[in-house]
């Protein structure tokens, strides 16, 4: 069969071991038409990003030898036209056209049905408006009795960028397969996300209504074991704190000292204190089962207080500096 005779080229997918040649093969069968998906068809009119894509796997070396020179398929050869309002937009391309004026720039139409070698013109929209215009006599003019071009709407513009990119860090890390989410897609997991939600409040709810039961439970114990140990106490607000107040109170009337007492705490303050500057030491207060030390003005220098804090450590204490310069003794909580 003669090359001339060919009408169209079936053309399945755009990958360069099936469809590199095609550019070719078009030049060769001056009369056939290429027909391939409007998704692929793009990629094949400018081989770019193919070309990219293949140089990025194979390297340049091995694609020049594998594909040599890749030609791009012609686009076809008729536009589609939309007016509306006294406006014109030519689509030339993929994300190409021409936006021109109805009344002031319809020279620049012809300019660019020329450059694009179009013999042929679909308008949408307004026809009556299009067909005053002046079409050169070699484009022939479709009125496609539609508003728009649902057919050809051409490839979607890829609003990624940066790492999200198609040659991103995110693409290469899923091997190159960029996911494509919508509404629709994404519906199931978002309920699924929202009853594991509902779940999560409802239970950390419930918990905290355990906890304070528990809580309650607890302070009704100790209230319980208070009242028994103690029963001539008739008010109980804190039972932790009262039962230790009791204690010591017991234990100063069997005389047996509590190591907080005053005369315990003194002993142990100047055991303590044997390491500190003889007269560093002004004055003492005792509270709460506490001392206050004060001391002379720069009397003891971050190195002997940081020795102090740890020989009071050691006696079971617990020795904290105030910015005043003063220090809080007291006997160490286990």
């Amino acid at each position: 069969i003669a090359g001339e005779q060919v009408d169209y080229l079936f053309l399945t997918h755009v990958h360069l071991d099936h469809a590199g040649g095609a550019g070719q093969l078009v030049q060769a069968l001056p009369n056939a038409k290429a027909v391939l998906h409007p998704r692929g068809a793009p990629h094949l009119i400018d081989p770019s990003k193919l070309i990219a894509g293949s140089m990025a796997v194979y390297g340049e070396a091995l694609y020049r030898q594998l594909y040599g020179e890749l030609l791009p398929v012609p686009a076809e050869d008729t536009l589609g036209l939309r007016v509306s309002g006294g406006h014109g937009l030519l689509r030339t391309g993929a994300t190409e056209g021409l936006s021109f004026d109805l009344a002031g720039d319809v020279a620049l139409l012809g300019l660019a049905l020329a450059q694009a070698k179009a013999r042929r013109v679909r308008v949408y929209g307004d026809s009556l408006a299009a067909a005053a215009l002046p079409w050169p006599a070699a484009v022939e003019v479709q009125d496609a009795r539609s508003e728009l071009d649902f057919a050809h709407g051409g490839e979607p513009i890829d609003l990624l960028q940066g790492a999200f990119a198609g040659g991103g860090w995110l693409a290469r890390a899923s091997g190159g397969r960029m996911p494509h989410l919508s509404l629709r897609a994404l519906r199931t997991p978002l309920a699924w996300a929202g009853v594991a939600g509902l779940v999560a409040i409802a239970g950390l709810n419930l918990h905290w209504f355990k906890l304070g039961a528990e809580a309650k439970a607890l302070r009704a114990e100790q209230g319980a074991a208070f009242r028994s140990a103690f029963p001539r106490e008739t008010t109980l607000v804190d039972p932790l704190a009262q039962t230790r107040r009791q204690l010591a109170e017991l234990r100063a009337r069997a005389g047996q000292p509590s190591p907080d007492d005053f005369s315990v705490l003194n002993a142990r303050a100047a055991q303590l204190l044997v390491a500190a500057p003889v007269g560093s030491l002004t004055g003492l207060q005792y509270r709460d089962g506490s001392l206050k030390l004060a001391f002379r003005p720069n009397a003891l220098d971050p190195g002997l207080q940081n020795t102090l804090r740890a020989n009071a450590v050691q006696q079971g204490l617990d020795l904290r500096f105030e910015p005043d310069g003063t220090a809080r003794l007291r006997v160490a909580a286990n």
